[in-house]
């Protein structure tokens, strides 16, 4: 957490994979950052748009995603998720999605029909 997004230039002079681990670091740090604003000031559609941008910077920079975890997350996202990303060690495993209550039920039935082996572990 000691570089930010004005150290950019640094991170770029890495050698790859080395340049894609150290950015998507950098930019999760600020993401989250921008995420816990996005909260507390109401700005849902915000947050949503930051997580699928983390979603894809774990899987393009991070290379910790597999295509089942991003294709739960593209549908996801199709059946009406506004946001949607990998969550945990990465690698496989587990995907969180930010659904607007009134289309919870809906979404759920969708995954668990597109996706069978899904689990929807809670709903909160």
């Amino acid at each position: 957490s000691d570089l930010a997004l004005d150290d950019m230039h640094r991170i770029e002079a890495l050698a790859d994979p080395i340049d894609r681990r150290a950015r998507h670091i950098v930019t999760e740090n600020d993401r989250v950052l921008k995420a816990v604003e996005a909260l507390e000031s109401g700005q849902s559609d915000q947050f949503a748009q930051l997580m699928i941008q983390s979603h894809h910077s774990q899987r393009d920079d991070y290379d910790v995603s597999v295509p089942e975890v991003n294709a739960l997350v593209e549908g996801a996202l199709k059946a009406g998720a506004d946001g949607a990303r990998l969550t945990g060690g990465g690698f496989g495993g587990s995907v969180v999605a930010f659904v607007e209550n009134a289309r919870v039920d809906a979404w759920c039935e969708s995954i668990a029909s597109d996706f069978k082996r899904a689990k929807i572990l809670a709903v909160t």
